[in-house]
């Protein structure tokens, strides 16, 4: 039985895990900052080897839960 796209882990032509180039490119913050968050243990990461791979879904739960917004943004 094939699969069909919605069944591999790579979703809009996007791979789910990027290395730490690719994460800073997908996310805008700079390369260290990446770093920074994967060393001060704010952002989960798969090891591989010596390189850090973060998953896309906590890159956007992260920009998520860290966004702050001003008190009047509405009115």
């Amino acid at each position: 039985m094939a699969k069909n796209i919605s069944d591999t882990h790579i979703t809009n032509n996007r791979p789910r895990l990027l290395n730490i180039k690719k994460a800073s490119l997908y996310s805008g913050i700079p390369i260290w900052g990446i770093r920074n968050l994967i060393w001060n243990e704010q952002l989960p990461y798969l090891k591989i080897g010596k390189k850090f791979y973060l998953d896309v879904n906590d890159i956007d739960a992260w920009i998520n839960k860290n966004k702050e917004c001003p008190i009047n943004v509405h009115e």
